[in-house]
């Protein structure tokens, strides 16, 4: 079996495209805060009689709590996008314990359906949809990854910051060039 190789660069593009991936689903969601209040203070005002005036603290309350997680988790993501550019993460060799299968679920419900364990670094969360961007030649499916992996397969896991188990690259695929 031939392994592909696998270079810093290769692991910044993958990582910034996580992060990228990650912004954009900030974003969006973002998008459905005035849903949310619209609903919130609609069940305030049907199961209450109070004035405008609490209802309306409640909602500036809503978009409080919301904004302040909002920017909290994008500034954590553009820290780990200044780290990756700056090339401080790291890649630790690591071998798999244990293997938890998918829910049944679709992306919005189960986003990340399948889980590997390893030894030292933990759990990794296999991403729904296409991996190993790098890779011309090995299934790209979360499920093709859980399948075509054994136990004590080695693998190269990256971790960005305290942000651990961001990626895993199996040993058997992919030759790390120093």
């Amino acid at each position: 079996m031939n392994k592909e190789n696998l270079s810093i660069e290769l692991i910044k593009k993958e990582l910034n495209k996580h992060f990228c991936k990650m912004i954009g689903g900030l974003c969006i969601s973002a998008l459905f805060v005035p849903v949310g209040n619209f609903l919130f203070r609609g069940i305030i005002t049907a199961f209450t009689d109070s004035a405008e005036s609490f209802t309306a603290f409640f909602s500036y309350g809503y978009y409080l709590i919301f904004g302040l997680l909002f920017v909290y988790e994008f500034v954590r993501v553009l820290v780990a996008l200044r780290r990756i550019r700056q090339g401080c993460f790291s890649i630790n060799s690591d071998w798999v314990v244990d293997k938890i299968p998918g829910r049944c679920g679709t992306r919005v419900s189960s986003p990340k359906p399948y889980v590997l364990i390893f030894a030292k670094s933990g759990r990794y969360r296999i991403p729904y949809g296409d991996n190993y961007g790098v890779s011309s030649e090995y299934p790209t499916a979360d499920k093709d990854i859980y399948e075509t992996t054994a136990l004590k397969d080695e693998f190269y896991v990256i971790s960005v910051g305290r942000r651990k188990n961001v990626l895993a690259y199996n040993q058997k695929r992919f030759q790390l060039e120093r």
